[in-house]
């Protein structure tokens, strides 16, 4: 084989060994945060869950909107 038809195949050989690498790496990191957001949308689940609780229990009908109580230069 000619000698740059064989440094052309060995970087091309380099170049999808790292394109591999990274689109493992990338696909870790996808997993990680789609456990992360499996997880968050739980903890927000069971925070709802609470929530509900606390309002039955104090015979609360609504909690007032943070955002409704801030002064309207604040809010932007």
């Amino acid at each position: 084989m000619d000698d740059d038809i064989r440094k052309r195949v060995e970087k091309i050989e380099e170049t999808q060994a790292f394109a591999e690498h990274t689109a493992d790496q990338l696909s870790d990191e996808v997993r990680k945060v789609h456990d992360l957001v499996g997880l968050l949308a739980k903890r927000v689940g069971d925070l709802e869950k609470r929530l509900k609780e606390v309002e039955r229990e104090e015979g609360v009908k609504g909690l007032p909107d943070a955002l409704e109580d801030l002064p309207p230069h604040s809010a932007g």
